[in-house]
């Protein structure tokens, strides 16, 4: 009888971290560097992670810092929005030495008057009586444009930072009056999903249970037999 005990909170243990797995997974996101050049030094927070083209897993959400390096290039140094399970896409271009460089950008939004914009999950500022806020000298890379109005569907978006340019963000809200959106289209070189709320523990899925149960069951019939 102790053995059959034994055995069953082996089994129980075994099912529990099958489905919890899968949820700590999903709380990291990833990113993919295809760089021109290619073959660049990456660094994510001052730690190298290898040569591009690469796609670096297992990062917290959140802003993330990148550096690029490579022999007679100036440094590529930038940010990018982590999302949980989902893959941002980055597509950085480091300039010969002696070129003219620019470790920053610009961002104009273009969106309903008085509008609330945050970038990063950060307030950013509030749109003008002509809808229009420019955030400026913004770090390169990936940045996550939020836009919240009151009586309209609050939106994400993906704005790409280029060195020395101007990148621009047209977002038109939809009025709480109407059916729930669809979720945003992001921009073509990024595939990502739409913010999360916060983690929660998911639910195990029927397969997982089934596997559990067989584990348990094969498991106390082996150990019968002794």
């Amino acid at each position: 009888m102790h053995i059959n005990t034994s055995i069953l909170i082996a089994a129980v243990l075994v099912s529990l971290l099958l489905f919890i797995s899968p949820a700590h997974a999903a709380d990291t996101g990833s990113i993919e560097i295809i760089s021109d050049p290619d073959n660049v030094e990456v660094y994510i927070t001052n730690q190298f992670r290898g040569y591009t083209p690469i796609t670096i897993s297992d990062l917290r959400p959140g802003l993330t810092r990148i550096s690029l390096k490579k022999p007679n290039y100036q440094n590529w140094d930038g940010v990018a929005y982590i999302i949980p399970g989902s893959t941002a896409r980055l597509e950085p271009t480091l300039v010969p030495m002696g070129t003219l460089f620019r470790n920053t950008g610009n961002i104009v939004i273009t969106t309903h008057p008085e509008a609330v914009v945050l970038q990063n999950q950060n307030y950013a500022g509030v749109a003008d009586e002509k809808g229009s806020l420019i955030i400026a000298q913004t770090d390169l890379g990936l940045h996550l444009i939020t836009i919240e109005k009151e009586g309209y569907y609050s939106y994400q978006e993906y704005a790409i930072v280029t060195s020395g340019q101007t990148t621009g963000v047209v977002i038109e809200l939809t009025p709480l009056t109407t059916p729930v959106p669809a979720a945003p289209v992001p921009t073509p070189d990024m595939r990502v999903s739409p913010l999360p709320t916060p983690p929660e523990q998911s639910a195990p899925t029927p397969a997982i249970i089934i596997a559990g149960i067989i584990a348990a069951s094969l498991t106390a019939g082996f150990m019968r037999r002794f």
